[in-house]
């Protein structure tokens, strides 16, 4: 992904979070689809699901997490989805809170939860934000950003 890619899509996730900064719906009144395909990744890193994961992300994807990035889909798959599958296999997620904007083919789904369980023999409770960047396309929404953080 070029430099100027990577800019791309960091001007429309800013763009969509200041312009509809104030114009937040409730999930239900998003098109079921986007706010279920946030809810198909975290069930797709839950489950292993690597092929999932793949029809999900946009293959241009963008991934903050944890200080690191990574700029598509194939280097997510060779550098950190393998830990976050195992990590999120030992937890189970309650949502605290979830905001969700859309405007015609993009949608900004940002999702507060609570993640408890064990992980590497260690029990694990952390509260984690999410912040997916989605867009309509032929096949469907595709997640074209991801920035997870937790503490």
């Amino acid at each position: 992904m070029s430099d100027e890619s990577k800019r791309n899509y960091l001007n429309i996730l800013i763009i969509c979070v200041l312009s509809f900064a104030a114009w937040t719906v409730s999930a239900s009144n998003l098109q079921d689809s986007a706010v279920g395909t946030a809810d198909q990744l975290f069930t797709a890193l839950q489950d292993g699901d690597t092929a999932q994961i793949e029809a999900l992300l946009d293959p241009e994807v963008l991934i903050f997490e944890s200080g690191k990035v990574e700029a598509s889909f194939a280097e997510y798959a060779a550098e950190h989805m393998g830990a976050d599958m195992k990590f999120m296999q030992g937890v189970e997620r309650e949502i605290v809170s979830r905001k969700v904007v859309e405007e015609g083919d993009v949608a900004v789904v940002t999702t507060r939860a609570q993640l408890a369980g064990t992980y590497r023999n260690r029990p694990v409770e952390i509260t984690t934000n999410e912040t997916l960047l989605l867009q309509r396309q032929d096949a469907g929404w595709r997640i074209t950003h991801v920035h997870w953080s937790s503490r």
